[in-house]
C-alpha cells in the first residue's frame, strides 16, 4: 500500500509510526511491564521519548527500503523502530486521568482478561469470577509495552538493552535506579523465504487493514476508507464527542492477544471438506474453501 502525508490535520510528527504505516520488521520484541516507582519513571520516560520512531520517521525508512531494493540490492537495512502504549491500570499508577479514554472504549478500562470468556478463551468459572487459562504472566498487572522493531536480532536486542538500562534495569543500567519491573517478553519474528508477508496458515498479510482517509494515497480496493479518528485519537471520526486533553491527542488503542494458530489442523479440515463444485478438482476445492474463510485467496 503506497502511503504519503496528504492531509495538514494529520501531525505525523506526533504520531507513533507502529499506528499508519507499521514498522518495518523482520523481527520485533514486545517487552511487557509493571511501574514500581511512578516519580521516578516520568523523569525516566523522558530519556525515552528521543528514541520513539514517529510516522514521519517511519515514512522516511520506508523510502529508504524502497530506494534500496530499485538499486536490485537484497540485503538488509539496519534499522529499528520503538514504540509505546499503556494500560488504563498504568495510567492509575502514574495518577492519569484516562476519563476520554475509557468513556468511549469501557473494554480498554475492563481490561481484556474481563473479556477472555466472551473472546472464546479456555478457562474456569467460580461462581462470577472467570479465570482465563492464560500463560500465568498475562494474569498479572501489567502497566505498558515496549515494542521494539527492527531488521534483525542483533539490532533489536541492541536497542532493547538501551532501553532497559534508561529505566535502570538490565546490562546497561547507566546506574539509573529501576522503576520498572519485567512482567514479560515476547519475541516475534516474521516468515522466512517464500512465505515472507504471508501468515501462518499462508495468505498474503496485511489485506484488510483499513485505509485512512489522508493518509493512504492508493488505498486497496474493496474496504473502504475509513476516517483518521476511528484509528487516531483526536481527529475526524473519533467517537469522543468532547475535546481529548493533549496527551491524548494522536494517540490510538493497542490490543494484544497472544494466539496459537492450529495450522495443520486447519489444512486437514480444508482437505476433508473441499467445496463440490463441477470442474474442481478436490485441491481446488480444498483452497476455494480456505479462500471463503479467510475472505481471500492466499496470494491476496
Amino acid at each position: 500500500m503506497s502511503q504519503q502525508a496528504s492531509s495538514a490535520a494529520l501531525n505525523l510528527d506526533n504520531i507513533q509510526g507502529d499506528i499508519l504505516s507499521g514498522l518495518p520488521k523482520k523481527t520485533q520484541t514486545y517487552f511487557f511491564f509493571e511501574i514500581t516507582n511512578a516519580k521516578l519513571f516520568r523523569s525516566q520516560l523522558s530519556h525515552l521519548v528521543p528514541l520513539v520512531k514517529t510516522t514521519s520517521q517511519t515514512l522516511k525508512d520506508r523510502k529508504k527500503i524502497d530506494d534500496h531494493k530499485k538499486k536490485g540490492d537484497r540485503t538488509l537495512i539496519e534499522m529499528v523502530g520503538v514504540n509505546i502504549a499503556f494500560s488504563h491500570k498504568g495510567f492509575v499508577k502514574l495518577g492519569i486521568d484516562d476519563t476520554t479514554l475509557t468513556g468511549t472504549e469501557p473494554s480498554f478500562k475492563q481490561g481484556q482478561q474481563q473479556s477472555a470468556e466472551s473472546l472464546g478463551d479456555k478457562g474456569t468459572r467460580n461462581g462470577p469470577n472467570f479465570v482465563p487459562d492464560w500463560e500465568p504472566e498475562f494474569l498479572k498487572d501489567i502497566h505498558a509495552v515496549i515494542l521494539i522493531s527492527g531488521d534483525s536480532h542483533g539490532t533489536v536486542n541492541k536497542k532493547f538493552d538501551e532501553v532497559k538500562g534508561i529505566f535502570g534495569i538490565g546490562p546497561v543500567t547507566q546506574q539509573n535506579p529501576a522503576s520498572i519491573k519485567e512482567v514479560t517478553t515476547i519475541l516475534g519474528d516474521v516468515r522466512p523465504g517464500e512465505a515472507s508477508g504471508h501468515e501462518h496458515f499462508g495468505f498474503l498479510d496485511g489485506i484488510s487493514n483499513p485505509s485512512v482517509i489522508g493518509f493512504d494515497n492508493s488505498p486497496n480496493p474493496g474496504p473502504k476508507p475509513v476516517r483518521a479518528g476511528v484509528l487516531v485519537t483526536g481527529h475526524e471520526g473519533d467517537p469522543n464527542t468532547s475535546p481529548r486533553p493533549t496527551w491524548a491527542m494522536d494517540g490510538s488503542y493497542l490490543t494484544f492477544r497472544y494466539l496459537f494458530q492450529q495450522v495443520p489442523e486447519f489444512n486437514k479440515f480444508l482437505a476433508d471438506n473441499p467445496v463440490p463444485l463441477p470442474g474442481l478438482t478436490p485441491e481446488e476445492g480444498s483452497e476455494l474453501l480456505g479462500a471463503r474463510l479467510v475472505g481471500r485467496w492466499k496470494s491476496g
